[in-house]
């Protein structure tokens, strides 16, 4: 379990933070669910991942999107979850966001409209000599009762390199 730590898996340095709501014991206040709250948990958590380098971090992964919005910068790849929807976010700064669906968690809740949620998840592809994400597919299958199923590569496009300031000489393809 990765508790405001980091392990390395396969290369990949890969830092994670629970859920700042969830305690098991259920003493978390109500207050801990306001959106604020949970944006100031990411910004403190930024500030965890960025001393807790170097050597670099590849990965956060983290319960809600709000919070990992702070990593932008920080770190190339921010894994989240909780609205059970499937989402990428480009955030600034060469940060990808990867917010996955629903994979089981939303228990009978899944139930509570007309079709059934689909399960989702995604397997991810990593360059072995620079940890970048590469591609990843996402599988679907259809929610309980249905027999769907879907797998759908993407493949990463590599970063842009940085604009050059207006009025700069950019290099001449000859030469």
């Amino acid at each position: 379990m990765l508790n405001y730590s980091s392990t390395v898996l396969d290369g990949l340095r890969i830092y994670g933070a629970p859920d700042p709501r969830f305690t098991p014991d259920l003493t978390t206040s109500d207050t801990a669910n306001d959106e604020k709250t949970i944006f100031r948990d990411g910004e403190q958590l930024a500030e965890q991942v960025a001393s807790a380098m170097p050597p670099r971090i590849d990965i956060v992964v983290v319960h809600d999107p709000v919070e990992g919005e702070s990593l932008s910068g920080v770190v190339p790849l921010v894994l989240a979850g909780h609205i059970h929807k499937r989402a990428v976010d480009q955030l600034k700064d060469n940060t990808t966001m990867l917010v996955e669906g629903s994979t089981g968690g939303a228990g009978l809740r899944a139930l509570d409209h007309g079709t059934p949620t689909p399960l989702e998840a995604s397997v991810l592809y990593f360059s072995r000599d620079k940890h970048k994400l590469q591609a990843y597919d996402d599988i679907t299958l259809g929610g309980l009762g249905l027999t769907s199923v879907s797998v759908v590569r993407h493949v990463v496009a590599p970063a842009a390199p940085p604009a050059s300031p207006s009025g700069a000489p950019r290099a001449s393809p000859s030469g």
